[in-house]
């Protein structure tokens, strides 16, 4: 294994953050939020036969003014038999973590980054790498769909986000030896998500973020802020499909990551809310849109109310 693979800065903090994957700005944190009683979230009940479920819109980074979350979330899962969440990072460890890093991040052989890419890209590259004091060797050997997630990442923490307090941690540990966790996925399936994409379309992804700078990741993070904070599920949605539009890709994209996993998703879903009062925590864009978990689950019959 690469030793630069063993560096805590490019593994171990941002991994918790990569491994959620597309689309990064779709599960932001309300940081400044207030949350009025009455406030709606991106949160909702699911009525079955067997009882109450219920769905959380994750939020994977945060901030300390996250905390602490509305009552009838905190509520909800109290009552709640189990945990589903996306992926459960808490059991996973160093040695698998490098086994999945070799396997689906890491260009065949070692190979440079330059080798993939356009000399245009390549030098996008490095001017965003020197943002953030970051040497090329240090990055060289990833494939661009670990790239442009890793770039993703590391503008968040630049922006104040940690992924020590996001949604999905806070509930896996309160579940922690308490209650069953349960996945909809697994860290490999996400793993090879990415790794399977067309080659165009991973280097679009990466092209895409290199584009992206800065100053036009806050604009995009204040928006989804704004979302997130007020349970405007509409004003998300028109976000994600008017980005959808920069770029048949993108769509394409978009396709790929989101909405079949939706899909699949939510058939996992309808196995777990037959079990029991399940607690469900997944990303926040995975709720939205005709073609999100919402309304797959209302076709299917079952009655979901946002609260």
């Amino acid at each position: 294994m690469p030793q630069r693979l063993r560096k805590e800065s490019l593994v171990r903090r941002l991994f918790v953050v990569i491994l959620f994957l597309w689309p990064v700005l779709a599960t932001v944190n309300p940081a400044v939020a207030d949350y009025p009683e009455e406030a709606r979230c991106f949160f909702w009940e699911v009525e079955a036969e067997t009882g109450t479920s219920y769905l959380l819109g994750s939020i994977h980074l945060g901030t300390e003014d996250l905390f602490p979350l509305p009552a009838k979330i905190e509520e909800a899962f109290e009552k709640s038999s189990f945990l589903v969440v996306e992926a459960n990072i808490l059991a996973v460890d160093e040695e698998e973590l490098r086994s999945l890093m070799n396997s689906f991040a890491v260009n065949p052989g070692l190979q440079s980054i330059e080798q993939y890419i356009s000399p245009e890209e390549y030098d996008m590259l490095l001017a965003v790498l020197a943002e953030f004091e970051l040497d090329i060797g240090q990055v060289s050997f990833f494939r661009p769909w670990f790239l442009a997630q890793m770039i993703s990442s590391l503008r968040f923490l630049k922006a104040g986000f940690n992924p020590n307090l996001g949604i999905d941690l806070h509930f896996l540990q309160k579940a922690s030896g308490k209650k069953d966790i349960l996945e909809l996925e697994s860290l490999e399936f996400q793993f090879r998500l990415f790794s399977e994409l067309p080659s165009e379309l991973e280097r679009f992804y990466l092209r895409d973020t290199l584009a992206t700078g800065m100053e036009g990741f806050e604009e995009e993070l204040r928006q989804l802020l704004e979302a997130w904070k007020t349970g405007d599920t509409v004003l998300l949605e028109e976000i994600l499909s008017s980005e959808e539009e920069k770029d048949a890709a993108y769509y394409e994209l978009n396709e790929g990551i989101i909405n079949r996993r939706n899909l699949e998703m939510t058939a996992k879903i309808e196995e777990y809310i037959r079990k029991g009062t399940a607690f469900i925590v997944a990303g926040a864009a995975h709720f939205t849109g005709e073609n999100g978990i919402v309304e797959l689950l209302r076709k299917r019959g079952y009655t979901v109310r946002q609260l």
